[in-house]
């Protein structure tokens, strides 16, 4: 059986066989593998002898090669320390384990190569999303008032702080899982199953339950912003669902016919305080108007006035003038009786003027 390895594989000529017929099997040399497919320098340079005779002769590169293979090494290993930040991306490093830098801008960064410094990325920007409970699982609630509440919400957050939420816990979200449950649990103890499943009491617990969650992770340091508690649903136990939907349906109702009677006052109340205000002025102003004409008249009378006492017959002729004026405004459309004054005895013991007055109509 032909060999591939001659018994010297570090370059000996005689392989066992007849050195100069075609018994001698192939053989291996190192140095001239590595010049050719490593060092890809010249060429082997092998020559064939007689007995005993000549040998190929190939230079030695192995300790070229035991001082470049390390020095590759070290190349490759200072060349794993460049990273890449994307524009949402921001990355903690840690030299021996302890926090050193913050990177936030995006682009190309190096670091010293593990295991001298490490670097953690994550996006800051992204929003996620925690639902509770899971996989359609059932999450009751003892309420206020004693009574079972079936709760659904998600709590929407992201990474406000990437050092606090890579380096304060080992497991952050499983910390705002627990957390959120918590904060549930303990403002729908504080409230009535009737305001639970009302849409403003939906909106008010969500409130709470947001503010109390962030003052939790807060108080933690977990580097993470509660953007919004969104409650799924907030039911009654099965048993009086139907009786609170009936509850429920009322209510809205009410709240429909509510909003429809603002509404009309929102419409009549707004035009009969303008007609109001309109109708004022309009009284202000014929209440200037009359007191400007009242004074002009009052000052025009006393003009006359002081011209007619200049002359004694004019003032007399004036006021009898005034008084007929006068007289016959008051009687201008009256009924009118025209007794003698000559007449002995008047005239009221002979007739009865209610009577005269009947015949004239």
């Amino acid at each position: 059986m032909r060999t591939f390895f001659s018994t010297n594989p570090w370059g000996g000529n005689n392989a066992g066989g007849d050195n100069n017929g075609g018994g001698q099997g192939p053989q291996f040399d190192l140095n001239a593998f590595l010049n050719k497919y490593l060092f890809k320098r010249g060429r082997q340079n092998n020559n064939g002898g007689g007995d005993g005779g000549g040998s190929g002769h190939t230079p030695n590169r192995l300790p070229l090669l035991i001082f470049v293979l390390p020095v590759v090494m070290v190349a490759v290993w200072l060349a794993s320390g460049f990273y890449t930040l994307q524009p949402a991306e921001q990355a903690v490093v840690l030299r021996f384990g302890k926090y050193v830098d913050t990177k936030t801008e995006p682009g190309l960064h190096y670091h010293l190569p593990s295991p001298i410094e490490v670097v953690m990325k994550g996006n800051t920007s992204e929003k996620r999303v925690l639902e509770i409970p899971e996989d359609k699982e059932t999450y009751s609630i003892l309420t206020g008032d004693e009574s079972i509440a079936i709760v659904g919400f998600a709590v929407e957050w992201n990474i406000a702080n990437l050092k606090d939420y890579m380096l304060q816990a080992v497991n952050p979200s499983y910390i705002l899982k627990e957390s959120a449950e918590s904060a549930m649990r303990e403002i729908i103890g504080q409230t009535g199953l009737d305001r639970i499943v009302s849409s403003s009491g939906v909106k008010q617990i969500s409130n709470k339950v947001k503010h109390l969650l962030q003052e939790t992770v807060n108080r933690y340091n977990l580097g993470i912003f509660v953007s919004n508690i969104n409650l799924r649903y907030t039911l009654p136990p099965s048993e009086v669902r139907e009786a609170f939907s009936d509850v429920q349906s009322a209510r809205n109702e009410r709240e429909h016919l509510i909003n429809q009677a603002k509404a009309v006052q929102n419409d009549i109340l707004p035009r009969a305080r303008g007609r109001a205000k309109e109708i004022i002025a309009q009284a202000e102003a014929y209440a200037n108007k009359r007191v400007l004409e009242a004074e002009g008249h009052s000052q025009r009378f006393m003009q006359l006035l002081a011209e007619t006492k200049k002359s004694p017959e004019v003032e007399a002729t004036t006021k009898r003038r005034l008084y007929f004026e006068t007289i016959e405004k008051l009687l201008e459309g009256k009924r009118k009786v025209i007794v003698d004054k000559n007449l002995n005895g008047g005239v009221l013991p002979h007739m009865s003027l209610d009577k005269i007055m009947e015949k004239a109509q």
